[in-house]
């Protein structure tokens, strides 16, 4: 859907994740049938075993958990049908295109070997789990103030249509931070950058769950909200298709949609 150029993966699991939100927010708040999530769910899956996307699996479980959290006695128990009826279709897709994808999800040891060793996409880059500790040592060199503030916004960037790359990316470019966001964030805005960052996933939650209560006509949107910010905390951790031009725009246009939800509702 992204094409084949580099990057493509990580935009096609943010379109996959604002679907899915938008699917179980429509069955649930507005008006779309349960046939519709089936199809939208069966869809995910099979775009996401071909592009061998693992973390859809642990994507749709917090969107599940969220549904289960925020519904009524009935529409949960229709939600984990739902579960109980795709989740062999999906694990049969995932065995068909992609069984060493399969082997990774149910497989503790695997699953934590793959996010923490050195060397993902190449042999000095850093892995998902590896980024803090190997940034702390190599690039900070263990200083304090460094590891609070980072190097500053946009001093470990590079403008690709620019060719144009700050000293920091043309040091350590080999560890492949930029891949993921919280990587990213961490370098040049440091701890207290990762809990800004976050924070705002964390504020727009809060903002979301208060407006759900409070709304009669526009629950849908709130919901979607939630479970668009909860799948946030993780991807910052998965990749960096937050960041990217393919993916970013349309994420936080998404995002943004609960706010304009209270502003129309006056609440």
């Amino acid at each position: 859907m992204f094409g084949t150029i580099s990057g493509c993966n990580a935009a096609l699991n943010i379109y996959i994740f604002l679907q899915l939100a938008y699917a179980v927010s429509k069955t649930l708040y507005g008006k779309g049938k349960y046939g519709f999530l089936i199809y939208s769910l069966i869809s995910a899956f099979l775009a996401s075993a071909i592009a061998e996307l693992k973390i859809l699996y642990f994507e749709i479980a917090i969107i599940f958990t969220v549904a289960i959290l925020f519904s009524s006695m009935k529409k949960k128990i229709k939600i984990i049908l739902v579960f109980v009826i795709v989740m062999p279709i999906a694990l049969n897709i995932m065995a068909h295109y992609s069984r060493n994808s399969l082997q990774f999800i149910f497989d503790i040891q695997n699953l934590l070997w793959y996010n923490n060793e050195i060397g993902y996409g190449s042999e000095d880059a850093i892995n998902r789990l590896s980024a803090f500790e190997i940034i702390i040592d190599q690039v900070f060199k263990n200083d304090t103030l460094k590891q609070m503030i980072g190097v500053g916004l946009g001093n470990a960037n590079k403008i690709n249509f620019l060719n144009i790359s700050s000293a920091i990316y043309s040091t350590y470019s080999a560890l492949r931070y930029d891949w993921f966001t919280h990587a990213m964030v961490f370098i040049e805005m440091g701890w207290i950058g990762i809990v800004l960052y976050e924070a705002f996933y964390g504020y727009t939650i809060i903002f979301c769950v208060k407006k759900f209560k409070a709304s009669q006509r526009m629950k849908m949107y709130y919901f979607f909200g939630i479970a668009v910010a909860a799948l946030s905390l993780l991807n910052s951790m998965y990749n960096n298709g937050i960041s990217t031009e393919a993916a970013g725009f349309m994420f936080f246009f998404s995002i943004a949609v609960p706010a304009i939800a209270a502003k129309q509702e006056g609440i």
